[in-house]
C-alpha cells in the first residue's frame, strides 16, 4: 500500500461509515442496540479511542517514549473496557466530535508523515516488522469494516 491507496481506502471506509450513520437521530444513537449492548454512541467512542491511540502510538514511536503510553501493557479487552468506562459520561456531541477529531488527525498523519515512518517495516522496532501504515489502516477503514455489519444489521431491523 502506498500513500495514495491509503488515502483512498481511508476515504472509502469513512464514506461507508457515514452512510451507515446517516439519518440516525440522536435518540437512535443512544439505544443499546449493538453487540454487547453498545449504542451507536458507544461504538463511536470506541472508534475515537482507537483512532486517538494510533496517533499517540505514532508520537510515542517518533519521540522515543512509547513505554509511557497510557495503558501500555494492557490487553485489548482491558483497553476497550477502560475506554468504554471513560466515555460513558460524555455527551453524544462530545463523542462525535472526539471521533471526528481522531479520524482527521490520522488523515493528517497519513498525508504528512515521512514515507519511511509509514511504510518501512523496520523503521520502528516496536512494530515488530509491521509498517506503521497498518496501525492507521487497522484503526480507520479496517476498524469500521469490523463493526459495520452489526450496525447495518441493526439499521435494517430498526427501519424495517
Amino acid at each position: 500500500m502506498d500513500r495514495r491507496e491509503l488515502t483512498q481506502r481511508m476515504l472509502a471506509g469513512r464514506s461507508r461509515l457515514e452512510d451507515a450513520l446517516a439519518g440516525l437521530s440522536d435518540g437512535d444513537m443512544l439505544l443499546p442496540a449493538l453487540d454487547n449492548g453498545w449504542s451507536v454512541k458507544d461504538l463511536l467512542a470506541h472508534l475515537a479511542f482507537w483512532e486517538k491511540r494510533a496517533g499517540d502510538i505514532y508520537l510515542g514511536l517518533v519521540f522515543g517514549d512509547i513505554e509511557t503510553l497510557e495503558g501500555a501493557g494492557l490487553s485489548v479487552d482491558a483497553l476497550n473496557a477502560r475506554a468504554f468506562e471513560q466515555s460513558r459520561g460524555l455527551s453524544l456531541a462530545q463523542v462525535r466530535e472526539s471521533e471526528s477529531w481522531g479520524y482527521h488527525a490520522l488523515r493528517r498523519l497519513a498525508a504528512a508523515a515521512p514515507e519511511e515512518h509509514l511504510f518501512n517495516p523496520r523503521c520502528f522496532a516496536w512494530t515488530k516488522g509491521r509498517p506503521f501504515v497498518e496501525w492507521i489502516a487497522d484503526n480507520t477503514f479496517g476498524h469500521y469494516e469490523e463493526h459495520l455489519p452489526a450496525l447495518l444489521a441493526w439499521r435494517g431491523s430498526h427501519q424495517g
